[in-house]
């Protein structure tokens, strides 16, 4: 967030020369500046010139509780009141006297020190000193002289009727009501952001290094999505049991021995993973000291994909070598061929209706050869749920094409069947 002024020459030369400060979340900064903007289209429509004007200084407020380093983004917001100022005569402040002690109303930036606080609405014009409702502190501009004028003398003292007097009781609590603080006056930290880091470590030891990743696309049928299982860990319910907080505790302990290389090597990954929307995504997200928290189940992806590779590269390593030739001629019929799932990946078809779901199963056979099918591939085989890194036997099928994948040979079947290989 960049830092954002409002200032006009003209008007800051009649504000106050120092304002009053106001913490505030910095998602709470459009609505601060609605109501400022509304007092001044007030002072407007009054015939006033000068403004309410604030300046705004954002700044990033890091917390840790729980082994969690949460950030937020706050902003400073200074505001000047408008000087009201009538024949060389400024307004200071308004009085309002109850059991005769002087309630002060001065804006921000306003200085009384050289005046005594009054026990009556006396004043300095008519010398008279009865029941009124409001008195004012005005000080020339020349002289400095301070003078407590009578609501109801003002335009003789003035020699005008003022406006817009009621500026100087801006009711301040309306931009204090934003900071946001608790009866002790600590201001709660409004997460918007997390550590790229911490993040990447608490998935790691959620998901088992990867191995029960579960994305949000794929969450449901007892299936819990792990974005949602770290958003558990991220923003813990107050009302949670000692249970849920002890195992809360154990997952951030054991998030905290989670390599710093390996940490490094994901990030790495997240930096070079091409130039599809999803690669360019996690690459800025990768370039961030913060994480914001509408990104986090984005962040916590790449451990599936990290860990995925790490797998696949180790299957690919222990895989035979291929024989730079294909299975069998086109048309012919071919029966237990053992092998590894190497893809594994599904989508609808465009065409027909209801649309169907078409699968890409990829087997390097034990014989060195590469099978590809395309088509309804069964989610289950004898029962166990399909997956990469799978051992499977193709019980049957017919050769309908030979192909090329990345230089080698691929041979395209159909109509298969697939079963476990014996013994397993």
């Amino acid at each position: 967030m960049t830092t954002m002024t409002l200032t006009d020459d003209d008007r800051a030369d009649t504000a106050a020369e120092s304002g009053r400060e106001f913490d505030i979340p910095a998602c709470a900064v459009s609505e601060a500046i609605g109501r400022i903007d509304r007092a001044n289209r007030r002072l407007e429509r009054a015939g006033i010139e000068s403004r309410f004007v604030y300046e705004l200084t954002p700044y990033e407020h890091t917390a840790t509780r729980d082994g969690i380093t949460r950030t937020e983004r706050r902003v400073v917001l200074t505001i000047n009141s408008p000087a009201l100022s009538f024949g060389g005569w400024r307004f200071q402040a308004a009085l309002d006297i109850i059991d005769g002690q002087a309630i002060v109303s001065a804006p921000p930036g306003v200085d009384l020190s050289d005046w005594e606080r009054p026990d009556a609405h006396q004043c300095d014009h008519c010398g008279l000193n009865r029941t009124r409702t409001h008195s004012y502190v005005v000080r020339h501009e020349d002289t400095g002289e301070l003078r407590q004028i009578g609501r109801s003398c003002l335009p003789l003292f003035l020699g005008a009727r003022p406006a817009g007097l009621w500026a100087l009781q801006w009711d301040y609590d309306d931009l204090e009501m934003f900071t946001d603080r608790d009866a002790h006056g600590n201001a709660p930290v409004v997460v918007t952001s997390y550590d790229p880091r911490e993040l990447l470590a608490l998935t790691t030891v959620l998901s088992e290094r990867g191995r029960r990743y579960v994305s949000r696309a794929a969450a449901g049928d007892g299936r819990t999505a792990t974005a949602d299982i770290l958003w558990s860990i991220l923003d813990p319910s107050p009302y949670e049991t000692s249970q849920v907080r002890a195992w809360r505790e154990e997952i951030t302990a054991a998030a905290a021995l989670v390599p710093a290389g390996e940490i490094d090597d994901m990030i790495v990954t997240a930096t070079t993973m091409g130039d599809s929307d999803y690669a360019q995504n996690l690459r800025v997200l990768a370039g961030q000291d913060h994480i914001p928290a509408r990104h986090v189940a984005l962040w916590a992806s790449l451990v599936g994909v990290y860990f995925r590779r790490e797998r696949d590269k180790d299957r690919r390593a222990a895989l035979p070598e291929l024989t730079g030739g294909y299975l069998a001629d086109v048309g012919a019929k071919i029966a237990d061929i053992t092998g590894i799932v190497t893809t594994l990946t599904s989508w609808e078809s465009d065409y027909g209706y209801p649309p169907k779901t078409v699968t890409l199963l990829v087997v390097h056979t034990d014989c060195g050869h590469l099978l590809k099918w395309q088509g309804t591939v069964p989610d289950e085989v004898d029962g166990q749920r399909l997956e990469c890194g799978q051992r499977v036997t193709i019980a049957r099928a017919t050769v309908k094409a030979h192909e090329q994948w990345k230089g080698a040979p691929q041979t395209r079947i159909v109509r298969a069947k697939l079963a476990r290989p014996a013994g397993r």
